[in-house]
């Protein structure tokens, strides 16, 4: 009785190791990191495009996708700044905003940054 717990017990582990690993392998091919040049502080998306909580304000479109003048990502907003196609090994500053197909938006100063 206490070989067939314990072989029990080690198939209940190789099954949640497997469980965790099909979990996780699939969570990294989804969110590849950028690759950052420390010289020069700017960071290439290797055909990974930043997803926004909110967009704001339609202002024209590309690609028959809309451009909106304001983007929300992680409680920051950022404002359109210009398009950085990824075929041209786009490479944004850190501090950017990089959407689909290749918006940049730009990080927006707070009245609190602005003053002295």
């Amino acid at each position: 009785m206490g070989l067939l717990i314990l072989e029990l017990g080690w198939w209940a582990l190789l099954f949640l190791f497997f469980w965790i690993l099909r979990d996780t392998r699939g969570r990294l091919a989804a969110e590849p990191d950028p690759v950052v040049d420390n010289e020069t502080g700017t960071r290439s998306f290797p055909g990974a495009f930043q997803e926004p909580s909110a967009l704001r304000q339609p202002i024209g479109t590309y690609l028959g996708t809309t451009i909106h003048r304001y983007a929300e990502f992680e409680g920051q907003t950022y404002q359109y700044d210009r398009v950085c196609p990824l075929e041209a090994s786009a490479s944004v500053s850190a501090e950017e905003l990089y959407l689909a197909p290749g918006l940049v938006y730009r990080p927006m100063r707070t009245a609190h940054s602005l003053s002295c």
